[in-house]
């Protein structure tokens, strides 16, 4: 054993050429595939980050008509939030705003009249959130059925 162990440390000799290749070759393999998983879940936390931010979106703006309708009525929401911003068209039993929100585009309808068997003052509201201004391809859209006086 004594022997080996002498003969061991006395062994002067080198890694070789093929031998420096290919654990090299195989640190590259290592490194890829780290670097790959890396790579993806980094696009996987910005997209759920969007997702975050556009729920968020349709949240606070389905929170501001909620909290205007406890004491409000849909034509008084409306011209609430001419006066901030929005674009409006009030129809019968139909109301509509659009906004410009940061880098977002949101649409909020509100439909009245439409549970009088249940509730006259019950509304529906439908919060659609856009990331360009055709208003075509909703990113996320969340709806409600408020108590709001007509």
């Amino acid at each position: 054993m004594q022997h080996r162990l002498e003969k061991f440390q006395h062994n002067e000799k080198g890694f070789t050429l093929l031998e420096l290749l290919v654990s090299v070759v195989l640190l590259a393999i290592v490194v890829g595939a780290l670097l790959s998983m890396f790579v993806t879940s980094t696009k996987n936390n910005i997209t759920s980050a969007e997702v975050v931010d556009e729920g968020y979106m349709a949240q606070k703006h389905m929170e501001k008509i909620y909290s205007l309708g406890k004491d409000k009525s849909v034509s008084e929401i409306a011209t609430h939030l001419l006066g901030k911003g929005y674009n409006s068209l009030i129809d019968h039993d139909y109301a509509y705003f659009r906004v410009r929100d940061g880098e977002y585009y949101i649409e909020t309808e509100l439909f009245y009249g439409i549970y009088d068997a249940i509730n006259e003052d019950l509304c529906k509201v439908v919060v659609s959130v856009y990331n360009d201004s055709t208003y075509s391809d909703p990113l996320t859209s969340m709806q409600g059925i408020y108590l709001i006086k007509e």
